[in-house]
C-alpha cells in the first residue's frame, strides 16, 4: 500500500485548514514534499491544484451534502473531458483533497470501498487494510496515544495485559452509540511469537485490539523473512516492506507502535519501530519491555459496512 504518503499528506493539510486550498504554490510545494512513491497521485494532484480545482474544491465547503457530492462529480467529469486525465487518477486526487476538509465522509464516498481507501470514523482517519463479504478491518491513520503495554510489570499475554482493557473500555466509549452498533465483536487467535516460542496467551474476544506480527505481514507484505528469519538480524524482519509499515509522526519520523503478539519472552511485547530510515517500519519479533511508557497505540477494528 502507499496509502501511509496519502495518509501523512491529509495529516498536513487538515492542520493547516482550508486556506491552503487557496494558496497554490504552497499546496504544490506540500504535496511535492510528502509524496516520493507514489507519484501518479503527486502528478495528479499537482494537476487538480495547477488548473485552479482545488480552489473550487474550497468553495464547496459550506454547501449541504447533496450539492458537494453533484459538485465533486462535476469536477471530475471537467477533469476528464476537458484535460484528458484518467478517470481513476482524476477520481483518486479529487476526492483525496475533498476528503481533508471533510466534503466527502470517505474517500470512496461516491464509488465502492476498497483495501487502501482511508475513511473517517469517529474522530480518527482510518485506512481500509481487509474487505469481507459484510464488514471491514480498518487500521487507524494516525496513534492514539503514548501508553505502556501492560501497567505492571511481569509475565503477561493480550488476554490480560492493560492496553487491551483501556482499548475495548475508554477508548471504545469515544464512539458514539450508532458507531459502536458497527463495530464488530471480533475473536482473535493470540499465537505464540513465530520465532521465539513465547505463549500467546488465550484467544479473546474483542471490539477494539492491536495487529499481530503475522497480521502485519498479511496485510503490509510478506517478504519470506517471516518464515525464513532475517539472514542479517535474529531479532526484526527488515525487508522492502518498511516504508508500507512505518508511521510518520508530526515531525516527520517514524513511531514505534505496539503490536499484540508476545515478543522475546513473557514480558516482551513485539512493535513496529520508529526512528530514521534504517528502523522506522522494522517488525521488531523480538519486542520490548511491556512496561515501556514510549510505545504508542495504533489500534484496528472491524466494522459492518451495511
Amino acid at each position: 500500500m502507499q496509502g501511509h504518503e496519502k495518509g501523512n499528506f491529509i495529516r498536513h493539510v487538515q492542520s493547516r485548514g482550508l486556506p491552503l486550498y487557496y494558496d497554490k504554490r504552497m499546496l504544490t510545494s506540500l504535496i511535492s514534499d510528502l509524496f516520493s512513491t507514489n507519484i501518479k497521485l503527486c502528478n495528479s494532484l499537482k494537476i487538480v491544484v495547477e488548473i485552479g480545482f482545488s480552489v473550487q474544491i474550497a468553495n464547496m465547503a459550506s454547501l449541504d451534502k447533496s450539492r458537494q457530492k453533484l459538485g465533486i462529480k462535476q469536477i471530475i467529469c471537467s477533469i476528464v473531458d476537458e484535460y484528458g486525465i484518467e478517470e481513476s487518477r482524476a477520481v483518486e486526487a479529487v476526492h483525496t483533497l475533498a476528503f481533508c476538509i471533510g466534503i466527502t465522509d470517505t474517500l470512496d464516498d461516491l464509488f465502492a470501498l476498497e483495501i487502501g481507501a482511508l475513511i473517517n470514523f469517529g474522530k480518527y482517519i482510518w485506512t481500509v487494510i481487509n474487505i469481507r463479504s459484510d464488514k471491514a478491518l480498518l487500521l487507524c491513520n494516525s496513534t492514539i496515544a503514548k501508553s505502556q503495554y501492560h501497567s505492571a510489570s511481569g509475565d503477561v499475554t493480550w488476554a490480560e495485559c492493560s492496553l487491551r482493557r483501556y482499548l475495548n473500555t475508554i477508548f471504545y466509549e469515544c464512539f458514539t452509540s450508532e458507531e459502536q452498533a458497527r463495530i464488530v465483536e471480533t475473536t482473535l487467535h493470540n499465537t505464540d511469537n513465530p520465532w521465539f516460542g513465547t505463549n500467546g496467551g488465550n484467544d479473546t474476544s474483542d471490539f477494539i485490539f492491536l495487529l499481530s506480527i503475522e497480521e502485519i505481514v498479511t496485510y503490509f507484505g510478506d517478504s519470506g523473512q517471516l518464515r525464513n528469519r532475517n539472514p542479517s538480524n535474529e531479532n526484526w524482519i527488515a525487508d522492502e516492506f518498511n516504508a508500507e509499515r512505518a508511521l510518520i509522526g508530526d515531525d516527520g519520523s517514524a513511531v514505534w507502535w505496539w503490536l499484540r503478539s508476545p515478543g522475546l519472552n513473557s514480558i516482551h511485547t513485539a512493535s513496529i519501530l520508529g526512528g530514521g530510515d534504517m528502523f522506522g517500519g522494522v517488525i521488531s519479533v523480538r519486542g520490548d519491555i511491556s512496561t515501556n511508557n514510549n510505545g504508542t497505540v495504533r489500534p484496528a477494528l472491524w466494522i459492518s459496512v451495511f
